[in-house]
């Protein structure tokens, strides 16, 4: 991306499904995958269009698009399918992970964001995302079908996002 990012993470648990959608504003772009290692978790980022269309110019090179196409989400899907092969890559035994069923799609209502999305509670990261230039947020919706799992501070080391987090990304 060329850039140095800033990355703030503030998390919630038993989160409503239905309130995490009504909170957002429409049209949003979705980005939902599973990912399968020691434990089974659905994940759904919501982006704002701008920042699909900043991020993909800034992932080419390229000059700011107008609004978001399927060239611009099939970019975004490459470029994190690239970005989470290199983590895959780093990973081995218990910590190794598949990611598959992964879709994003430019949502234009909510009654089209909440067809097809389970009806049970998960988390909710919020992450800040700053440039030298702009401020982004972004939202992590993520759930299980095992009701007994703890998503965000689990017994498999995977990190309590429970308080406020800062990252640099470059």
């Amino acid at each position: 991306f060329n850039r140095a990012f800033e990355i703030e993470l503030t998390s919630a648990d038993n989160q409503n499904k239905q309130k995490f959608l009504s909170n957002e504003t429409y049209p949003r772009v979705y980005i939902r995958f599973v990912s399968e290692g020691l434990n089974r978790i659905e994940h759904l980022f919501s982006l704002e269009p701008d920042l699909v269309l900043k991020l993909y110019a800034w992932m080419i090179g390229d000059e700011l698009g107008s609004f978001v196409i399927d060239e611009h989400l099939e970019g975004i899907q490459e470029g994190i399918n690239q970005i989470l092969g290199q983590i895959q890559a780093t990973l081995d035994g218990e910590d190794a992970f598949i990611i598959h069923d992964m879709e994003v799609k430019l949502t234009e209502s909510i009654e089209k964001a909440d067809s097809g999305l389970p009806e049970i509670e998960g988390s909710c990261v919020n992450c800040s995302v700053s440039t030298s230039e702009e401020n982004f947020t972004i939202r992590h919706y993520l759930w299980s079908d095992n009701e007994s799992e703890d998503i965000l501070d689990s017994e498999t080391d995977v990190p309590s996002l429970s308080e406020e987090e800062s990252v640099d990304v470059h």
